[in-house]
């Protein structure tokens, strides 16, 4: 357990690397970094109602399985969730600000967020659902061609008694760059009529 830390610093606060420990980082304070925290090979962590507030990447996790990000609050430029096959992770109940990916395997589920001045690329499969996205469109959802996303009771910056189309792009991964990138739509079938009350906001 790392509870009620304050770090304080320049480069890296938090690194956890090859450990399938179960762990939980709580209630802790993370500022004046470039970057906050970062499990490489990791299962079976929790990162929960922890402050974020750093320069670049926010959070990144990569090849990991069976994490948990609830209750934090997270402004940074980047978050990175999911590199090199990461799956099964629980991200609930945050507030972001920033640019977010969600990528790697299956098993993602992305719920009760909000997102302030975000844009959201998702590469691989998740479910979307019961978020706010406090932002005007166009909102950035860059999916590629293979990967299944479900976007469902979602509040998309205004209320709206019909299905929200959600224009984005779907790709053809290359080895170096995308082979083709196509305009896409995904709906919200039925999308919340207000904002969600997430992690103490109204």
């Amino acid at each position: 357990l790392i509870e009620n830390w304050v770090f304080v610093g320049s480069e890296q606060a938090i690194s956890i690397w090859n450990t399938d420990v179960y762990f939980i980082i709580r209630n802790c304070t993370i500022r004046g970094f470039s970057n906050g925290i970062w499990f490489i090979t990791v299962a079976n962590g929790r990162i929960e109602k922890t402050t974020i507030d750093v320069s670049e990447n926010g959070m990144i996790i990569e090849n990991s399985r069976n994490i948990m990000i609830t209750d934090n609050t997270v402004n940074c430029i980047l978050v990175n969730i999911g590199l090199d096959s990461a799956y099964n992770m629980n991200i609930s109940r945050n507030i972001f600000t920033g640019y977010i990916v969600i990528s790697g395997g299956n098993g993602d589920i992305f719920s009760y967020n909000t997102l302030i001045n975000s844009s959201l690329h998702i590469y691989g499969s998740c479910m979307i659902y019961c978020n706010n996205f406090m932002i005007k469109p166009p909102y950035d959802i860059i999916v590629p061609l293979s990967s299944h996303v479900e976007f469902l009771q979602n509040y998309w910056w205004k209320p709206r008694l019909f299905p929200k189309l959600i224009l984005g792009i779907i790709y053809k991964p290359g080895m170096e760059r995308p082979e083709f990138r196509l305009p896409w739509f995904f709906i919200d079938w039925h999308p919340a009529q207000k904002p969600y009350d997430i992690a103490g906001m109204s």
